[in-house]
C-alpha cells in the first residue's frame, strides 16, 4: 500500500475528534413560534395526497364497521 493511501491519524483518534466536536459544539436553541396555527390554517396546508389518504382512511374504517350504507342493486 503507498504512503498517499495510508491514513495519517489512527481510526480511534479521528473518532474521538469527531465525538469531542460533536460534544463540545453548541447546541442553537429551537426558535419558539410566537402562535399556534389556527385549525383552517393547519388544514389548509395539507396537500392533495393526504386528503385522499384521510378521505380512503375513513371509508375502509366505515367498511370495517360495516358502516356503510347497503346498495340495493
Amino acid at each position: 500500500m503507498s504512503e498517499n493511501l495510508r491514513w495519517s491519524h489512527s481510526a480511534p483518534a479521528v473518532l474521538r475528534f469527531y465525538l469531542e466536536a460533536l460534544v463540545t459544539s453548541p447546541i442553537p436553541a429551537p426558535e419558539k413560534s410566537a402562535a399556534r396555527p389556527s385549525w383552517p390554517d393547519a388544514l389548509g396546508r395539507l396537500g392533495a395526497d393526504w386528503w385522499s389518504v384521510i378521505v380512503s382512511g375513513v371509508v375502509v374504517a366505515l367498511a370495517v364497521f360495516d358502516a356503510l350504507p347497503k346498495i340495493p342493486w
